[in-house]
């Protein structure tokens, strides 16, 4: 987990620079700005990954309800 979120927050520093180029401005102007994107971006991506793992849980639940049912009635 603790790579995905690197991945987010290196997501979230490449966005910074990208929103700095699209404005013409230096990559070093208001550098307080990668900082609140890259926490921005980790925040999102541990929720994501919380909301992924919880959908497979549930996932896996129902294959298993149905798996049981199934062999109930063959």
């Amino acid at each position: 987990m603790l790579s995905n979120l690197a991945g987010w927050a290196l997501f979230g520093a490449f966005a910074r620079a990208y929103q700095q180029a699209l404005r013409n401005v230096s990559f070093t102007y208001a550098p307080m700005g990668y900082v609140y994107s890259t926490g921005a971006w980790v925040g999102f991506g541990y929720l994501f990954e919380k909301w992924v793992r919880n959908n497979d849980e549930i996932i896996e639940e129902r294959l298993k309800k149905l798996k049981e049912q199934r062999q109930k009635t063959a």
